[in-house]
């Protein structure tokens, strides 16, 4: 199996006034395709710097990231901390999402999580609102939850936390 995302040499640091501190120094690590790659550690350790950085999230205000992160899909071959704005944004969401650790700051709290989902769905996979509709229900599915219609017509804070996760998580699969 060919690797989908391959890091290279990927350093963080954060930038001071008259010096800089590194948080996260020299990660490497490559995912191959259809595999999982968990990625553990300590609070504070740097696991969700790291994900920023390969979303390309952190601002360049603040943060410094430097090193190669390769993401190939299809036919498409780019390195996420060299590309503009434009076509991240492209990208993200279509060929690389991210689940944040705290569901609430990923999801709006004034609409239905169903709406939002169906949203994803016809922003990158179909228009037709039915079908969308209907790809919702077997994503909640997927995910794990159960009663499907009623996670669609809930908003957010009427959820679990575990409950909203997995709608995050169905968001980022579609």
């Amino acid at each position: 199996m060919k690797d989908v995302l391959k890091v290279t040499n990927l350093s963080i640091s954060i930038n001071h006034i008259s010096s800089s501190l590194e948080l996260v120094k020299g990660v490497s690590f490559s995912l191959k395709q259809g595999s999982i790659l968990g990625v553990v550690g300590e609070s504070g350790s740097g696991k969700s710097l790291t994900a920023l950085a390969l979303m390309n999230l952190l601002d360049k205000n603040v943060m410094s990231v430097s090193g190669k992160v390769d993401l190939k899909a299809g036919d498409l071959s780019v390195d996420l901390l060299s590309t503009h704005s434009g076509e991240l944004a492209k990208l993200r969401g279509s060929e690389i999402a991210m689940v944040f650790q705290e569901p609430l700051s990923s999801i709006n709290p004034n609409k239905k999580c169903g709406k939002q989902l169906i949203e994803i769905i016809q922003i990158h996979r179909t228009k037709i609102k039915s079908k969308a509709e209907a790809e919702a229900l077997r994503l909640l599915v997927d995910v794990g939850l159960g009663e499907p219609s009623r996670i669609m017509n809930s908003y957010p804070h009427q959820l679990s936390g575990g409950q909203l996760q997995r709608v995050i998580i169905a968001m980022a699969i579609c």
